[in-house]
């Protein structure tokens, strides 16, 4: 569909998908990847962040990825994406290990 045809909201997803077609969206992947595997399961709370100045995150900033919502802050180092684990009040990274804080929530309650 040629651009002049298409709506705003079109032309803002196909810029996003275009975005996750490069280094911005391999490491929005790569981070939500490693964090899936080695921390504590997602919570509809957890959030996804940008560094605004990437090429391209602006289009993303304010929307949804695989649940999370994306969120921007200069933070956030350049062409990097981290998590933000509101079980643990923490920000994760890609290669990124749990630490006990990790393992202090999930152990169960003796009192109990």
């Amino acid at each position: 569909m040629s651009s002049e045809w298409m709506t705003p909201e079109q032309l803002r997803l196909r810029r996003a998908a275009e975005v996750m077609e490069g280094p911005l969206g391999q490491a929005i992947h790569d981070v939500i990847f490693w964090t899936r595997k080695h921390w504590p399961p997602m919570r509809s709370d957890d959030e996804l962040w940008l560094n605004p100045t990437d090429h391209g995150a602006s289009v993303l900033i304010g929307g949804r990825i695989l649940g999370y919502e994306v969120c921007g802050s200069e933070q956030v180092p350049s062409g990097k994406a981290l998590i933000y684990c509101k079980a643990l009040g923490a920000y994760v990274g890609e290669g990124q290990k749990p630490d006990a804080r990790y393992v202090l929530m999930r152990m169960p309650d003796p009192w109990l």
